[in-house]
């Protein structure tokens, strides 16, 4: 019980006073995701609404999906999510959203975004963000706009780039202050080694800290179901994972390991209307 409140109050402490208020690390990112590091950029799935709208573009039938994170297993420090996707003729819209923490302290976010193709081997995506920060009894209430892009192109038949700006605008979290909301840039690739394997290598990078790198390794063991580990830097993680599709659904488990601070596991589950 004590080892838990260090870390929850060690771990809300650099919320509240550092620029992490919305950092990629608290909004969920998937199972997929989680079990390869958090290298998703290069994604092209539902859950390229949290990660690169660019990737909405190749979503080809109305889909939904659920994501619930928790963060070295305290229930105070879980993030859950929703996605919608609705594919049309020149595009994909997609209406997200997240929540992390608890009643003393969260964080929201609310996104819209629309996806679409340039040309035969470029995506772009755009999403529109609104950012809602509670805190208990008497500390009110913060909410802002702000926006994040994407772009992914086809290099060849075995790779793919991708690249996303989170709130380039650096948008002011207060007034009284010199407080921002972080801006971030990701950029990846994914080489497809065969129809079973591949392999993904990721960077990001924050205005305000060291970058970090993360790469993973999808193996599909049987039709359906894949295998998939993967390593960080900037905490240094290890992390493992599966997922299986059954029909219409699409179900994804993963977990990193921090050194220190233990398991973080995540579950998202997708379904596909058509």
């Amino acid at each position: 019980m004590i080892k838990r409140k260090i870390l929850l109050l060690i771990f809300l402490t650099t919320i509240i006073i550092s620029d992490t208020d919305a950092s990629n690390d608290i909004f969920p990112t998937g199972g997929k995701s989680t079990a390869m590091a958090g290298a998703s950029v290069t994604n092209r799935d539902i859950w390229s609404a949290f990660n690169n709208q660019a990737g909405l573009a190749s979503i080809r039938n109305v889909s939904a999906g659920l994501i619930y994170e928790n963060k070295f297993l305290l229930k105070e420090l879980g993030s859950k999510a929703g996605v919608f996707a609705l594919p049309v003729s020149t595009g994909t819209f997609a209406l997200s959203f997240s929540q992390f923490g608890f009643n003393l302290y969260n964080e929201n976010k609310i996104g819209l975004a629309y996806a679409m193709p340039l040309g035969r081997n470029f995506t772009a995506g755009v999403q529109l963000d609104y950012l809602l920060t509670q805190l208990a009894e008497d500390y009110g209430h913060k909410g802002l706009f702000t926006f994040e892009i994407g772009l992914m192109a086809k290099l060849s038949e075995k790779m793919y780039m991708g690249a996303q700006i989170y709130n380039p605008a650096r948008v002011k979290l207060t007034d009284y202050v010199e407080e921002r909301i972080p801006s971030y840039i990701s950029f990846g690739m994914t080489y497809i080694f065969s129809k079973s394997v591949n392999l993904v290598a990721e960077a990001e990078k924050d205005i305000n800290y060291k970058p970090v790198f993360r790469m993973g390794v999808e193996y599909e063991f049987v039709k359906n179901v894949y295998v998939r580990t993967g390593l960080a830097s900037n905490p240094s993680l290890f992390s493992f994972g599966f997922g299986v599709n059954v029909k219409k659904f699409k179900i994804d488990f993963g977990s990193s390991r921090h050194n220190a601070l233990g398991y973080s596991p995540a579950i998202s589950l997708m379904y596909n209307f058509n």
